[in-house]
């Protein structure tokens, strides 16, 4: 079995047969979240990054992605999509629980407006 994640409306599906679209929104962009082989279920990890070359530093991206499985701060293990497009100032982040299907965080928003996250939050010291 394999399970994915839409890029467009972040549903959670079961890919029953290649280049299925999302049941939710029709949309054929999605990423694989999940594999089950033998009852093991495999997370893959997925990082893509679009350079522009007109970018300069560590903002040379154009567009960030990111599908990864990981454990949250509570020790649960979440699905992460993050996509950070600079190019038309969006920042979209779903994390959801493995176990439960719940979503523990689902941001869409204009990047300018993605402040006090990471490096940016207050307290922490910029060279």
């Amino acid at each position: 079995m394999t399970f994915a994640t839409c890029s467009n409306c972040h549903n959670s599906f079961e890919v029953r047969k290649s280049l299925e679209a999302c049941p939710n929104c029709d949309s054929a962009d999605w990423v694989a979240s999940a594999i089950s082989v033998g009852g093991i279920e495999i997370f893959p990890c997925v990082h893509l990054k679009v350079e522009n070359p007109s970018y300069k530093g560590k903002h040379k991206y154009a567009r960030e992605t990111k599908a990864v499985a990981e454990h949250s701060v509570s020790g649960r293990l979440v699905r992460v999509t993050q996509t950070i497009d600079r190019r038309n100032n969006r920042y979209r982040k779903n994390v959801t629980d493995v176990d439960t299907g719940e979503v523990l965080r689902d941001a869409d928003h204009q990047l300018s407006e993605h402040t006090g996250h990471g490096s940016d939050k207050p307290g922490r010291r910029r060279d």
